[in-house]
């Protein structure tokens, strides 16, 4: 059996009005660098994403996901 595939985040955002898109399950940090917002996860010292929608880090380094809403 192959272990499952983390999915890295490509680019990370900049300042607090970048965003950048990410799916469920992608690896966003770690806890020894930035803080656990909305929309994340922790697993081990990884942060991860628990939906589809944009990532977006704040100046006190907290990273959360906005996630996108269906109509």
């Amino acid at each position: 059996m192959k272990p499952k595939r983390t999915l890295k985040l490509a680019k990370f955002p900049k300042s607090e009005t970048d965003y950048v898109w990410v799916s469920p399950g992608t690896e966003l940090a770690e806890t020894d660098e930035y803080l656990p917002g909305t929309g994340v996860y922790v697993k081990g010292k990884k942060i991860y994403a628990k939906s589809f929608g944009f990532v977006n880090v704040d100046k006190k380094k907290v990273i959360r996901v906005v996630p996108l809403a269906g109509g």
